[in-house]
């Protein structure tokens, strides 16, 4: 007889174990740069994803991607993308605003009904995506991408994802503040 009590203490246990050992993937190195990009390599192949992709919206209104793993080792395109308030794009924004993750089940039927989205979501190859918001002050600077996680764990790649933007928040504020003080150091008084 199955246990469902037991199933459910197992996946919280998987699930614990994950956000842990990706927390100490991203804390490995004091180099901000590598430990995102070591952050994506692990979540890429832990949730079994084809690609993992990090936009930030350092060109207001325009993201691009900052950071990216895919299992490919292809480098996507990293042209900016314009991030406006179109119709296609509203219901989004709404969500993100919110701190909920897209959950895309068909990529190929939202592109068959929004064509603009090819645009702006770039690779039709992909089956399935998950668009997580990373949110500063209830603003949004970028979002985290997972190209086709498996079918049955979108929801909980989402979650998973949900959990560790706070994380990519952090790292990313560090990478800026050290470049920032990094750029200051170099203008003293003096020169």
């Amino acid at each position: 007889t199955r246990d469902p009590r037991a199933e459910g203490y197992n996946a919280y246990v998987h699930y614990e174990t994950m956000v842990n050992e990706c927390l100490m993937t991203l804390h490995s190195t004091a180099d901000q740069n590598a430990a995102l990009y070591r952050m994506l390599e692990y979540l890429g192949t832990h949730l079994d994803c084809e690609a993992l992709l990090l936009y930030e919206g350092r060109l207001d209104p325009r993201v691009m991607i900052t950071y990216a793993w895919t299992r490919s080792g292809q480098e996507p395109s990293r042209q900016p993308l314009k991030m406006d308030y179109a119709e296609y794009l509203k219901q989004w924004y709404l969500k993100m605003a919110h701190n909920e993750p897209i959950l895309i089940r068909d990529v190929k039927a939202l592109y068959a009904s929004s064509p603009e989205l090819c645009e702006f979501l770039g690779d039709s190859k992909v089956d399935r995506m998950i668009i997580v918001p990373l949110l500063e002050n209830q603003r949004l600077i970028g979002f985290l991408r997972a190209d086709d996680p498996e079918p049955g764990q979108m929801d909980f790649a989402a979650a998973f994802c949900r959990i560790l933007s706070y994380y990519i928040l952090s790292v990313l504020r560090q990478r800026d503040l050290i470049c920032d003080l990094e750029l200051t150091s170099r203008h003293d008084q003096l020169t």
